[in-house]
This record gives C-alpha cells, structure tokens and sequence, in this order.
C-alpha cells in the first residue's frame, strides 16, 4: 500500500471530513473584535474546483458571529491524539499538481512581491502580534502544544503572529492564529467553492422519492495535517523568554514558537484543506468528482445523479 493509500484509510478511519468557511475580509474584523481579522480569499491563477451554472454559489445561511473569549489553555481544544497518530504530511494527501506547487521548489511562486509587501506595509500597517490573554495561560498554551509536537521553535522566523480562542462550544475554545503578517507575504489563495445549505435546498426529487443524508466529522481536522518544513517559520507566535523557555527545558536561543500543523488563520488554509479533503474521497473510491454538489448543471436529481449517492 502506497503512503497516499495508507493516509486515506487513516484520515476516513476518523470519518468524512468538512472544512469550515473562511473570514471574508482583510479589513472586516471577525468574530466582532477590532484586534483580530483574516486575509480574504480572492481568485488566483489556478482553481480546484467545479462551480455549477444552475446552483447558487452563495449560501443562504448565516449564523452569529463567533466571540473571542480570553485565552484559557486548559479550554482549547488540542487533537490529544497526534502522540499516537502524529499529523499526516501535507504535501501527501495532496493532488500531485498541488503537491509540487506548495513543495518548498515551488516557494517563490507563493511569496507576494517585495515591492508590493512594501507598498501595503506602508499603506494598511498591521498591530504588533498579541497574545489575547494572559501570559501565564500563553505559556500553559505553549507547554501542551509542544507535548502534542504542535510546535518547533526558531531563532530565525519569517512572520511572527498573534494568537487568540474563540468560542466552540460549553467545554472548549477554538485556537486562532491571527496570521496578518505570514498572509501578507503569501500570494492571494485560489477560490475555495463549498457546498452549503441552500444547495441542499435547491434539489428536486421525482414524486414519492426518498432521500436521505448524513454528516461526520474528523475533530481539528487541520491539526492533522503537517505544514511543509519551509512553512513553518511563516507561522511564529511571539517570543519565550530566556526564563520561560528554561521551564520548558528548551534552550535560550530558540525564543520564537512555531507551528507544524495546518494554522486555523492562515489565508490558504481553506483551500489546502479542502483540497486534501477531496482527493482523498476521490482516491478512496468513495465518492467521483461527478457526484459532488458543484458538479451538479441542473437541480433535478433525476437527470444528474438519481439514484446514485450525491453530497
């Protein structure tokens, strides 16, 4: 069995995964907080994904705002089970195509121009990098992430960002990395198209035909998925301090915290997950590209799809 082959049977193991919707705006700070805000994702040079002349594009759904809650390391919620199933590399369970255009070769492509991180630098200045907390429970934060082997450290790093929770749910927080500063230097994402609601409620079924549907989840789904080596640097948090970093019992010249796994924030995330997600439903066998949604020209289900499966 080949490494793609046994990456797919572990990720459907845990079940289908589904990715969430990016923030909307560069500029429209989510969740409400002034502090806090995402690149946006915009088209690029290259798309993944079908898009359906006959099914909206936009969902018609809309839920509250997710708050920002002070960061409380014992709520966020960790996948406590990467010591045992550590975090499948990226490039693996991407498309091939996509594998060489975020392989460390194809880094330069990815990168915006100097001169236009100049120009924005100048015109919309990004805040210093904060921690939305206090610093004892930054560290408590830091102390589980490396247990898990969320993090490496640096003395060299390319993008240092913010971090602050949000609300998931009675238990937990969600961990956001308010990456502003590593977005700034990465070109814009592809597109990202999803399926949502109001295409569910755009079909047609033939008279007495029944239809049913299902959802699972794979629990911090983008912790499970590896940054690239050359990434990495990209998504530092702020410093340690010498005494800070002692407690941890890691040495004094790798003050800066960075991620190894797929950063909730960064601008390409959606689409990277996303994509990981579809090829491996496609490869498994599971599913075809013609059975997704997106695909879909026409609502009626009796010409399209009826009676195979369709998601």
């Amino acid at each position: 069995m080949d490494s793609l082959a046994s990456d797919a049977l572990a990720f459907l193991a845990h079940g289908h995964l589904s990715t969430g919707r990016p923030a909307s705006s560069t500029e429209s700070p989510p969740h409400g907080d002034k502090d806090f805000s995402f690149s946006s994702f915009s088209s690029a040079s290259f798309s993944a994904f079908p898009s359906s002349s006959s099914l909206p594009s936009s969902s018609a759904f809309s839920s509250a705002p997710t708050p920002t809650v002070p960061l409380i390391a014992s709520r966020v919620a960790l996948p406590e089970d990467l010591l045992s199933s550590p975090a499948v590399p990226l490039t693996r369970v991407l498309p091939s195509d996509l594998a060489a255009a975020y392989s460390e070769d194809a880094a330069p492509s990815l990168m915006r121009p100097r001169a236009e991180v100049f120009v924005l630098d100048q015109t919309r200045p990004l805040r210093k990098p904060r921690v939305a907390g206090s610093r004892p429970e930054y560290i408590a934060l830091v102390r589980r992430m490396v247990d898990l082997k969320m993090l490496e450290f640096t003395s060299a790093p390319r993008a240092v960002n913010g971090v602050f929770a949000v609300g998931k749910d009675e238990d937990n927080d969600r961990i956001i990395i308010d990456a502003q500063p590593a977005n700034r230097l990465f070109v814009d994402s592809p597109h990202v198209a999803l399926t949502n609601p109001s295409h569910l409620m755009q079909l047609q079924l033939p008279s007495l035909a029944r239809m049913s549907s299902g959802k699972s989840d794979l629990s911090n789904y983008y912790h499970h998925l590896s940054l690239p080596a050359w990434m990495r640097p990209f998504f530092a948090l702020p410093p340690l301090s010498p005494s800070e970093l002692r407690e941890l019992g890691l040495p004094p010249d790798t003050q800066f915290p960075m991620c190894t796994t797929m950063p909730m924030g960064f601008s390409h995330a959606v689409f990277l997950a996303q994509s990981a997600h579809l090829h491996i439903l496609y490869f498994s066998g599971a599913l075809s590209p013609s059975d997704n949604l997106l695909s879909l020209s026409s609502p009626d289900v009796t010409s399209s799809c009826f009676p195979r499966r369709c998601y």
